[in-house]
């Protein structure tokens, strides 16, 4: 296979993901004109030849968007098959300066040995699939201090310390105590002078507070 002009399409439009940090991505189109208001592009994308009309400017945008899917793809089935949760990730693709961040969940907890073995799995795939040249690939736990985010997060962690930031009327503040009870509307947390009830229509943020 081969690339056709690559030097003025990087001079023209900057497509860094190119540059042989995607292996099979190759790009051809025989006349980019800068001044143009729409080009036609063809993409061989692992297996598949893709039209493309857009701007100049935004072809690169659309690789980037392709590959950060097939990516949080690969990132949820190593997810699926290990029986863990994502709870949060970030997909910095840049070459060979990629950088894949993945918190892990699990009822069960979060152990090293559960970050090695998502990671070893991650790992093959992303190298199975040749999505990536180059990357550095993080997996950690939601930590100590992790951020409620859900009426079931603050069931599960019932009778934990939390720090809970709200809205009461036109004044924002800050309640920490143990989280006492939760149904569909309200936590109760108690703090070390009374029981706080907060609606969750008013809650900012909140974590737990070890």
């Amino acid at each position: 296979m081969c690339q056709r002009n690559f030097k003025d399409y990087k001079d023209k439009i900057n497509i860094l993901l190119l540059k042989k940090t995607c292996n099979n991505t190759i790009l051809y189109n025989d006349d980019i004109e800068s001044g143009a208001p729409l080009s036609f592009f063809t993409i061989f994308y692992f297996g598949r030849f893709l039209p493309i009309r857009c701007r100049p400017f935004a072809f690169k945008n659309k690789v980037l968007f392709m590959l950060k899917d097939d990516v949080l793809r690969l990132v949820e089935d190593s997810a699926q098959e290990l029986n863990y949760l994502i709870y949060e990730y970030s997909l910095d693709l840049r070459g060979v300066s990629s950088k894949i961040n993945v918190k892990i969940d699990s009822l069960n907890g979060v152990k090293h040995s559960d970050c090695a073995a998502y990671s070893g799995m991650l790992s093959q795939k992303l190298d199975d699939a040749a999505l990536l040249s180059n990357y550095t690939l993080e997996i950690s736990s939601p930590g100590l201090n992790r951020k409620l985010r859900t009426t079931e997060d603050y069931i599960r962690f019932m009778n934990a310390p939390a720090k809970i930031v709200f809205d009461n009327d036109d004044k924002r503040e800050t309640a920490k105590g143990t989280i006492k009870s939760v149904n569909s509307n309200i936590v109760i947390l108690q703090t070390e002078k009374e029981q706080v009830e907060i609606p969750f229509v008013n809650i900012v943020r909140a974590n737990l507070d070890y």
